[in-house]
């Protein structure tokens, strides 16, 4: 009998596991290759789970029907079809009861957004950490190791003002900074307490003597950070490669435009950042984060950028609209000018994205932290 593997009359040896594998694997660009194993080594724990709650929910009985109605062939192949199902769930999270695991999805992705951080990369932070499991977890704890945040405080001091008639003619008061800190990681929760960071940002913000702005970095950063081991650094970053997260669960967060629970503003995505913009707004995105750092509002670039593109596409000198608000006499062509006659008298686009972000922020205030209501109060210039 042959033994050239070459020969076209030598009947080769199928391995149906690793073919249906393949098919299934192959379409996230992984090699299918010896990859199997691999992944339900690594998935070892989360797969062990997912398998166990396969069985609870009868599996094995379906099977045993299988053998019993068409023979040992048939069920093989449905084996096969589970362990590769078993392989593919390791890449999903659970929670102790199912029906809720939406919700915590959902609650990963309401945490993220708000603090500018991918909820995917939150999650499969999560997941690497917990073996898929995010049974009653905070997303704070996780989010905490994609932050970094600057922390400042001011106090009110009399200083002299210059004149024609000495150094000190008059005197004013301002606010001097007596304190910056910068905290990364777990560390900030020194600041920010353990859950809650929205609430306690806004808090900070509106003491007037005190400021927080934060920043976000990727995935690696924050596995360093928590001291990540080779294996759930490689287990995060498949589960993300594998793309299930956004395929699952990418319709639970808002990614349209319009009137979102009543808000006018522009496309943003999951984690915050706007999308679509065009080139004028694009080109105003530094402008944005500069004014938005300085006014203690820096998470909200990406929610700030959307509503200049909602209000004016970044056309004209008032991109933001600002002028009719409260802070359009930051422009001296707005002095003085009332009723109608406000609209458009601001002149200078940076002056607009400055009164922009400081109205925001102030109806941010009012709205305690409320996006969708403080956004309603912000003059949009599209009404439908």
């Amino acid at each position: 009998m042959s033994q050239n593997p070459n020969d076209p009359n030598e009947q080769k040896k199928s391995n149906p596991l690793k073919d249906i594998a393949s098919h299934f694997i192959k379409k996230k660009g992984m090699q299918a290759r010896g990859k199997m194993a691999k992944l339900a080594g690594k998935a070892g724990k989360a797969a062990a789970k997912a398998a166990a709650k396969m069985l609870k929910a009868g599996i094995l009985k379906i099977v045993g029907a299988v053998v019993a109605v068409v023979g040992v062939p048939a069920a093989l192949v449905m084996g096969v079809i589970i362990a590769v199902c078993v392989i593919l769930v390791s890449f999903v999270p659970f929670t102790d009861d199912e029906d809720k695991t939406e919700e915590q999805v959902k609650k990963y992705m309401e945490v993220s957004m708000v603090l500018n951080v991918d909820w995917k990369e939150v999650v499969a932070f999560d997941m690497a950490r917990y073996d898929n499991d995010l049974t009653g977890k905070d997303p704070h704890d996780s989010i905490s190791y994609f932050l970094d945040i600057q922390y400042e405080e001011y106090t009110e001091k009399e200083v002299c003002e210059a004149g024609p008639n000495g150094p000190c003619e008059k005197k004013k008061k301002e606010m001097q900074k007596t304190k910056s800190e910068s905290y990364s990681g777990p560390d900030v929760k020194k600041i920010l307490g353990d859950t809650d960071f929205k609430k306690k940002i806004d808090e900070i913000n509106a003491s007037g003597s005190k400021k927080v702005t934060t920043s976000s970095h990727g995935l690696e950063k924050a596995m360093e950070l928590a001291k990540f081991s080779k294996s759930q650094k490689e287990r995060a970053r498949e589960i993300l490669e594998a793309g299930m997260l956004e395929g699952m669960y990418g319709h639970l967060a808002p990614t349209t435009g319009g009137f979102i629970g009543g808000m006018c503003v522009g496309n943003v995505s999951p984690g915050g950042e706007p999308v679509n913009l065009n080139a004028k707004v694009t080109g105003y995105l530094p402008k944005i984060k500069e004014m938005a750092e300085k006014h203690g509002v820096a998470q909200y670039v990406g929610i700030l950028a959307a509503q200049m593109m909602q209000e004016s596409g970044g056309a004209g000198n008032d991109p933001m609209q600002a002028s009719e608000g409260h802070y359009g006499d930051m422009s001296p062509s707005c002095v003085g000018v009332k009723g109608n006659a406000r609209v458009g008298c601001i002149k200078d686009p940076n002056i607009s994205i400055e009164a922009g972000v400081q109205e925001f922020k102030d109806v941010l205030a009012k709205a305690n932290g409320d996006i969708a209501l403080a956004l309603q109060s912000y003059n949009c210039a599209t009404r439908s």
